[in-house]
């Protein structure tokens, strides 16, 4: 007699805790990453070590860094300011020469693609230069993979290559100068 009580108890408690109403579930929304605008908040926005990325409200992605395989399906979205957060956020929380030369790429994409106010294209123009010169200085040793992940280029030459195909001047002495076995390599005139 006492277990069938006590089971009854039991039953009695489950069946209140079971019978409640649930929650109504909670949407979040994304944003149209086709109608992403550039807010320049500072002209050093997506330039290491400058960080107001994180502070600007028009930056989807301005909470946390973005994931390995995300950032790269953002990298091939259309709109090039979508894919200039992207990286710059991932500069802003984890400086690699890697964050800011895809950084470069976007800014040199909105410039030639004008998908910002054509005052800004200027600013903006210099700002991709900017965001190259900043690989040569500040991450001079730093790589990107091919697709499989295991085929390594070294992104100053690239990053060198990409200032001069935007009218830029190289600064700080560093120049290219071609390897033994046919590569390119980017070197400070002034090192030891």
């Amino acid at each position: 007699m006492r277990l069938c009580a006590a089971l009854v108890g039991l039953m009695l408690c489950v069946g209140a805790l079971g019978c409640t109403q649930p929650e109504a579930p909670q949407y979040l929304y994304g944003n149209n990453l086709a109608l992403i605008e550039l807010n320049l908040t500072s002209i050093n926005m997506g330039i290491h070590p400058d960080t107001t990325v994180l502070d600007d409200e028009s930056n989807p992605f301005r909470h946390s860094a973005i994931g390995d395989e995300t950032k790269w399906v953002l990298n091939d979205q259309p709109n090039p300011v979508a894919g200039f957060y992207s990286w710059s956020t991932q500069l802003a929380y984890i400086p690699t020469g890697e964050h800011q030369y895809y950084t470069a790429l976007k800014l040199k994409a909105i410039f030639e693609e004008a998908a910002v106010d054509p005052v800004l294209l200027p600013v903006v123009r210099d700002m991709a230069i900017a965001a190259f010169q900043s690989v040569l200085d500040n991450f001079p040793g730093s790589v990107t993979f091919d697709a499989t992940g295991t085929v390594p280029f070294s992104l100053p030459p690239l990053a060198y290559n990409q200032i001069l195909d935007m009218g830029g001047t190289v600064e700080n002495g560093w120049v290219l100068i071609e390897t033994v076995n046919g590569g390119a390599e980017v070197i400070r005139r002034d090192a030891p």
